[in-house]
């Protein structure tokens, strides 16, 4: 397939992102257990030019475009899938807010109203619960999954030094799904 000087940019961009990854977080990106991707009209063509040809590449150069809010989306639907109770409180906030239980138009005052209403003492100010949120930094690709397993690790009572990492939250998903789902009997084995 012969390229055009904009398809060689686009790809040449694709795989500095990816030469730019620290060892650990490649390690992280190729083993990253993601839901399968959707892959929109026009999209098909893009992934030939960047040599991303099938699943799972095509779930990760997806997830690797990701931008802080739709991370922060992602971080809400792992929240939902690693502990099925805090769905009551997602449900709460897409109807009292008229969208989609699919979380696609979670704003920012919607996924701070989740991690206020989920981790927050009760009665916390506003002030108080934003402590709550993930920091920017947390909301890029591959630091998220660092932020659930801190979670997890919080809800697990986990000691200092004994901390679930995020590679072994991410064995806990399983590939290829229509979203996030997880692996029960894995949480398990981390005492979740």
């Amino acid at each position: 397939m012969q390229l055009t000087a904009a398809q060689r940019a686009k790809r040449a961009a694709w795989q500095d992102k990816l030469d730019k990854l620290s060892h650990a977080d490649w390690q992280l990106l190729s083993v990253l257990n993601l839901p399968k991707a959707t892959i929109k009209k026009g999209q098909a063509q893009l992934l030939a030019v960047l040599g991303v040809a099938d699943e799972p590449d095509t779930s990760k150069y997806f997830y690797m475009q990701r931008g802080p809010q739709a991370t922060l989306r992602g971080i809400v639907r792992r929240v939902i899938a690693l502990f099925p109770e805090a769905y009551a409180l997602y449900l709460r906030i897409c109807r009292e807010r008229g969208i989609s239980e699919e979380g696609s138009q979670l704003d920012l005052s919607a996924c701070e109203e989740f991690f206020a209403g989920l981790l927050a003492p009760l009665g916390s100010t506003a002030a108080a619960a934003a402590a709550y949120m993930p920091k920017m930094e947390e909301r890029r690709p591959l630091r998220e999954v660092e932020f659930t397993a801190g979670l997890a690790s919080k809800a697990a009572g986990k000691a200092p030094g004994e901390e679930i990492t995020a590679a072994q939250l991410n064995e806990c998903f399983i590939p290829g799904g229509k979203n996030y789902e997880v692996d029960f009997g894995k949480l398990l084995e981390l005492d979740i």
